[in-house]
């Protein structure tokens, strides 16, 4: 499975951005780089190693800043986050953006994409575990063999998705709009689907004796098979 990390690094280097270890910060710091006309901020900055538990740690961060920093400014807090003492500012990174085009088969666990528009985008075989997909808009989106365990779609627009033998256990569908929405072989214990709107979705085949269904009118999706 590819890292988000090694991607960026490539598309630098393709760049040819020069920069020592890179590391991710809030977008809020922006303003202290225009200010001080300056790609050096010379202060201390709490950043991460990897954008998606910057995501984590601070909602609402569709844009993050991609910044660098020589060993000596690096005071490690965990194997994700760290202080740094002075940075290089290198670019702003568009998160909605990079996942949309590099999703497929890529670690993207515990990330915040929160009402985020990714319609059409391609997941398949990639690692979704616990994330934030609260509200979003991911029409057309392929989660193909993905794995969503643990991952919040509450309220999010899965028209046409499709979901083929994806991992959804203890995910939270609660108010998705599932309409046509390709769900055979998928894997459903312990998901909520409270609410959810299944009219035309395929669930030939999937169990759904451990999900959650209050609410869900099954007989509007096409369950042949279903248990």
């Amino acid at each position: 499975m590819r890292s988000a990390n090694n991607l960026i690094e490539i598309q630098l280097i393709e760049q040819k951005k020069e920069f020592n270890e890179l590391f991710f910060i809030s977008h809020n710091y922006i303003d202290e780089f225009i200010s001080n006309s300056t790609k050096i901020l010379k202060k201390e900055v709490h950043a991460f190693k990897s954008p998606f538990h910057l995501t984590k740690k601070f909602t609402n961060q569709q844009y993050v800043i991609i910044v660098s920093a020589s060993k000596e400014n690096i005071i490690w807090k965990g194997e994700e986050e760290v202080i740094l003492n002075e940075v290089n500012y290198i670019q702003i990174l568009d998160m909605h953006s990079f996942i949309k085009d590099h999703g497929r088969n890529l670690n993207l666990e515990s990330g915040d994409f929160q009402g985020a528009f990714l319609e059409a985008a391609d997941f398949s075989e990639s690692d979704l575990s616990n994330c934030n997909f609260r509200g979003a808009n991911l029409c057309l989106a392929n989660f193909k063999n993905a794995n969503l365990e643990g991952a919040n779609f509450e309220g999010a627009n899965l028209i046409e998705a499709n979901l083929f033998g994806a991992n959804l256990r203890n995910t939270d569908l609660r108010r998705a709009n599932l309409t046509l929405s390709e769900l055979r072989n998928s894997k459903l214990n312990g998901t909520s689907l409270r609410g959810a709107e299944l009219w035309s979705s395929s669930i030939w085949g999937v169990d759904l004796s451990k999900a959650f269904t209050t609410g869900v009118d099954l007989s509007r999706a096409d369950n042949r098979g279903s248990e």
